[in-house]
């Protein structure tokens, strides 16, 4: 990690963005970078293109492609490397991660804030969407995905309830109510309608953290 970017007097602002596999991250970050400012660069990190097509094409928007296996457990290396040569593009504005589904963003934050790169980068607290059509994860302590869903919870300080027009307002009360209690009332809640949160709302709702 000694290399850096063009220029190192700018800080590059880092979110992450997990959630369980199918939660709606790609359509989120879609709508995100589609407000992208004009005068800004902005680099994103994700394991797949498929959800986010048209990003690569973008001039402003530089893609790095993550592969290797999970960028928080096997696949550190890969994942080192990859920021390292996606840096040296730089400078940056903006860093958006996508964390694989599977995937334990707190172990990321604790590898970005590593003195070689904690001079050059600012990692916001990370972001969790969460489908509110699938709420057994958070409910059901025997459910496969129940603590990977806790594990990721427990990193996040902002949720996105993504597809809330699909489920009856009570059900959503109670997820809401659901996730308040698991993450001890630390995370903001977001209700997205739409599978898109506005950016600038999300920075808002992080200002406190």
């Amino acid at each position: 990690m000694a290399d850096h970017p063009a220029n190192p007097t700018i800080t590059t602002e880092v979110l992450l963005i997990c959630g369980l596999p199918g939660a709606g991250k790609s359509t989120l970050l879609k709508g995100w970078l589609a407000e992208r400012p004009d005068t800004e660069r902005w680099a994103l990190m994700v394991n797949g293109i498929a959800g986010l097509a048209g990003a690569d094409r973008d001039p402003g928007v530089t893609v790095a492609m993550l592969a290797g296996g999970c960028a928080c457990c096997s696949g550190q290396v890969v994942f080192g490397v990859t920021l390292t040569r996606l840096l040296r593009g730089g400078p940056f504005q903006r860093l958006m991660i996508e964390v694989s589904g599977i995937g334990h963003p707190g172990r990321l934050v604790e590898r970005l804030r590593i003195p070689e790169l904690a001079s050059r980068l600012s990692t916001r607290p990370t972001v969790m969407v969460i489908d509110a059509t699938r709420p057994d994860p958070f409910f059901d302590p025997n459910h496969p995905a129940h603590q990977l869903a806790l594990d990721q919870l427990d990193s996040a300080r902002l949720l996105v309830i993504n597809r809330a027009d699909a489920v009856k307002p009570e059900a959503e009360r109670a997820l809401c109510e659901r996730l308040t209690s698991l993450s001890g009332g630390s995370a903001a809640l977001l209700s997205d309608r739409h599978g898109v949160a506005r950016l600038s709302d999300a920075l808002s709702a992080l200002a406190g953290y």
